[in-house]
């Protein structure tokens, strides 16, 4: 899933802006991880990919359609665990 993700960041950071459905099956992909990580309840593990996620996500912070709020978003919400 984290491949996908990096590729499809590749590929905007590459060519420039792309549509609303790409933005919304990869933030969903990324919304996905982070829910995997959040249901393991691991912080070893949560926090190796926190800092994957979080460099991922600052590639692409100023993408537009929310997409990079979107991100920042799923990172928060890994980062600061609702109890």
């Amino acid at each position: 899933m984290f491949y996908y993700v990096k590729c499809g960041n590749d590929v905007t950071l590459e060519f420039g802006d792309m549509d609303e459905t790409f933005y919304n099956s990869m933030g969903s992909m990324f919304g996905s991880i982070v829910k995997k990580l959040s249901v393991q309840g691991d912080p070893e593990l949560t926090a190796t990919w926190l800092d994957r996620l979080e460099k991922e996500y600052q590639r692409v912070a100023n993408t537009g359609w929310g997409y990079g709020d979107e991100l920042g978003g799923y990172v928060e919400d890994l980062r600061s665990p609702q109890t």
